[in-house]
């Protein structure tokens, strides 16, 4: 009965991966930090990457991918506070944070008369591999400082981050696609601190992500 079952197992693991298709996806990010970062605007960047449809059963479909995929955002504080060290009445932060990022998402297909659409949803992980901060300072107006930070190393940013995924397609033929998807981060990030206090600010990515894609 045990020899029955893993064969069962097995044959079931080859069945799905038969029904398999890969495919790339490459597109644009709008990319912004949250919560204690009030002054933000959007970072632009990319997302270039690969994902693995896997049939579960019907239109389900299992989505597991890998991602190269940029996130951050820019910071404006006016309050006097001081980061990095230094004394200011104001300062520019512009935080380019690159993460491979892998999402497991389960997509429900639907194959409509006139064309086929998909919508996802899914957790994902991430890990910063490299990023540069810049940041630019003045004071009252009079002196300016302008200075530029490995955003995983000088005390700015974590490099882990996880969160929620969820998005839709459509597909034109058999393997062209064009999705728009948001990356909800779930983690504070930030190691920026305040110097008046030593207080830490709290941030959390979000990104709006649009990308064409070929299955093979």
């Amino acid at each position: 009965m045990r020899k029955i079952f893993i064969l069962t197992a097995v044959l079931a693991l080859f069945a799905n991966t038969v029904m398999a298709q890969f495919g790339v996806r490459a597109g644009i990010n709008i990319a912004t930090l949250g919560k204690d970062l009030d002054n933000t605007d959007p970072q632009i960047g990319y997302n270039v990457g690969l994902i693995y449809d896997i049939n579960l059963t019907g239109a389900l479909y299992l989505q597991p991918g890998v991602f190269l995929n940029m996130k951050g955002g820019k910071i404006e504080q006016k309050t006097g506070v001081a980061i990095y060290g230094e004394d200011f009445s104001s300062s520019e932060i512009n935080a380019k944070l690159n993460y491979l990022e892998i999402p497991i998402d389960f997509k429900l297909k639907v194959d409509a008369s006139i064309f086929k659409f998909d919508i996802f949803a899914g957790p994902f992980i991430s890990y910063g591999l490299f990023g540069k901060t810049e940041v630019e300072g003045s004071l009252l107006n009079l002196a300016t400082w302008k200075e530029e930070y490995n955003s995983f190393k000088d005390n700015g940013f974590k490099n882990f981050d996880w969160g929620f995924q969820f998005g839709a397609g459509w597909y034109y033929g058999e393997h062209l696609y064009i999705g728009a998807g948001y990356d909800l981060g779930l983690q504070n990030i930030s190691e920026l601190k305040e110097k008046l206090n030593g207080d830490k600010f709290k941030g959390t990515t979000g990104t709006f992500i649009v990308w064409l894609g070929y299955s093979f």
